[in-house]
């Protein structure tokens, strides 16, 4: 993922990103799990926005389309 290049983002990899508080099956995570299980669920080679932006969500993902 382009982003993981930026030297601004490296700075924050090990950072906290998604603390659910028990509100998520998915545990605390950080920066770097984000992005990892981002491009494991993803196999894409570019991410919109929007689509980033739920993995950073109490849900931790996209929603499906049956969840739409």
């Amino acid at each position: 993922m382009a982003l993981r290049k930026n030297r601004d983002i490296r700075k924050i990899l090990t950072a906290i990103a998604r603390d659910p508080e028990g509100h998520s099956r998915i545990p605390r995570e950080t920066f770097q799990q984000v992005f990892d299980r981002m491009e494991k669920d993803m196999q894409v080679k570019t991410i919109e926005w929007p689509t980033v932006i739920e993995y950073f969500t109490k849900l931790g993902r996209p929603l499906s389309k049956d969840e739409i």
